[in-house]
């Protein structure tokens, strides 16, 4: 069956990182693999089941390699999320209380709340108000938008940023980095090892 894969990171989003992150990628029963692709995909259960495994493993060691070739690194100062610019906060430190209370109360579980504090609307401050006291940039409609816009390599690059190492996308970019450095040293004792028999 043909099916159309992301060629980059920059195509992930939120949901993909959550699917990965909600299972071990290495120990996964054979349904498992299918609700994975399908969580990945978008394709309907049913459909899945009708993929050869051969295939379905391909599309799983894809997308989890296009996670594993990500560098990661400080968030942008400046990102552009659906046609519109937001601005890294620089300096936690200088945030209004409202922003800590915020912050607190919401948490860091889910990677579209944290990039929803992390950038703010460019030329705006944290849940500026009006001259009518109305807030003018909610914090709710920054994270919907992230949920749908934002890849999920910015999103990696967050979690790191606020060193937030229980952030559970971490974990999976961290897990998937050590499978891939695993895999690697295999392939190069397997080769290794063919090179002596021959020379023998």
């Amino acid at each position: 069956m043909k099916i159309k894969l992301p060629k980059s990171i920059k195509e992930l989003r939120q949901y993909h990182l959550e699917a990965i992150a909600e299972i071990d990628v290495n120990n996964m029963e054979l349904y498992d693999k299918v609700v994975l692709v399908h969580k990945l995909t978008g394709l309907e259960v049913e459909t899945v089941k009708r993929i050869s495994i051969q295939q379905i493993n391909e599309i799983i060691e894809h997308y989890t390699n296009l996670i594993a070739q990500h560098k990661r690194s400080d968030p942008q100062k400046e990102i552009e999320v659906n046609g519109k610019k937001y601005s890294r906060v620089e300096s936690l430190g200088k945030m209004p209380m409202s922003w800590h209370i915020d912050m607190n109360v919401q948490g860091v579980k889910d990677a579209s709340v944290v990039a929803s504090f992390i950038y703010i609307e460019k030329g705006l401050s944290y849940c500026q108000m009006d001259e009518h006291k109305n807030i003018i940039n909610p914090l709710a409609g920054r994270i919907e938008l992230f949920r749908e816009y934002l890849d999920a390599g910015t999103h990696i690059d967050i979690g790191f940023f606020l060193s937030e190492k229980s952030d559970k996308y971490v974990t999976a970019y961290e897990e998937i980095q050590r499978q891939r450095r695993i895999k690697s040293e295999r392939k190069k004792e397997r080769g290794r090892k063919r090179r002596k028999r021959q020379k023998n």
